[in-house]
């Protein structure tokens, strides 16, 4: 289970400010939770902070019952993020970067990373290119393959369809589907605004939870 208790965090002395105001919620193993809101009102933010890409200012993040942030490595193995924040390298090809990120996660599987960038239409000859040559939905395509691969317990993914074709969002969607409701280990966390699949949805407001609804059970809701 991941717990999220009473969050805030703030930027006041900058040119902007901005701040997330007593953020708590929680999700069970088997659901798939999509956070709605305007630009602007924290979404990225708060996966960050989740993550542990931000400090917040107070609150907590559990994981399992313990603080997340205890034991980092454990928690990074479990959780899987794609956001504006990568990690990989754009001067590498795909191949390189395999190679290297890889050794990071215990889970990795290579026959599952071999897969999924056949399902998501990336061939050898893309492998072999630069990161930073690829198109913007090539290295989205390449992040959701490689997160795959390490067949996580959780993902946090920021805007995940947005510049995916029509036919990868389709196979996104039911490789997700499939996840939750086959495996039940996967808990996926979206910042997005569609409601396909979907157990649970927040709705955020000036920048504080302003409503949590229970869809159901994921695989029966809308």
């Amino acid at each position: 289970m991941l717990q999220v208790n009473h969050l805030c965090f703030s930027t006041r002395g900058r040119k902007r400010a901005f701040a997330i105001k007593d953020i708590s919620f929680s999700l069970e193993q088997g659901y798939i939770m999509s956070l709605l809101g305007k630009n602007g009102s924290g979404k990225t933010t708060l996966l960050n902070i989740i993550y542990g890409l931000i400090t917040p200012d107070s609150g907590e993040v559990l994981w399992q019952h313990e603080n997340a942030f205890d034991n980092r490595y454990a928690f990074h193995n479990d959780i899987a993020y794609i956001g504006e924040k990568t990690g990989v390298l754009n001067t590498k090809s795909l191949n390189e970067n395999v190679a290297f990120l890889s050794l990071l996660y215990e889970n990795f599987d290579y026959e599952l990373f071999d897969y999924y960038m056949s399902v998501f239409g990336l061939t050898d000859t893309d492998r072999e290119q630069n990161y930073s040559e690829l198109s913007t939905g090539q290295k989205l395509q390449f992040q959701l393959a490689f997160l795959l691969a390490r067949s996580p317990k959780f993902m946090l993914l920021d805007e995940p369809m947005a510049n995916l074709d029509p036919v990868i969002k389709t196979e996104l969607t039911d490789i997700l589907h499939k996840q939750v409701t086959e495996k039940k280990y996967g808990h996926y966390y979206f910042n997005a605004s569609g409601r396909r699949y979907l157990g649970y949805y927040g709705l955020y407001r000036d920048n504080r939870r302003r409503r949590n609804e229970n869809m159901g059970r994921q695989g029966n809701c809308i």
